[in-house]
């Protein structure tokens, strides 16, 4: 299972299946997990971004 955009229904391959989630605006959290010490440039921006900001 994964949680991607709409726009990815776009993408058709053989025994793939899209199904909506239900219900679950007010209860969707979202989790990074990465290394421990990530040093990779991209993955630590990504991250980043992904912060709270609260």
């Amino acid at each position: 299972m994964a949680v991607l955009p709409t726009a990815t229904e776009r993408i058709t391959l053989p025994d793939l299946a899209y199904r909506p989630l239900r219900d679950t605006a007010d209860r969707l959290e979202v989790v990074t997990v990465s290394r421990p010490n990530e040093l990779a440039g991209p993955v630590r921006a990504f991250l980043r971004a992904g912060a709270p900001t609260a």
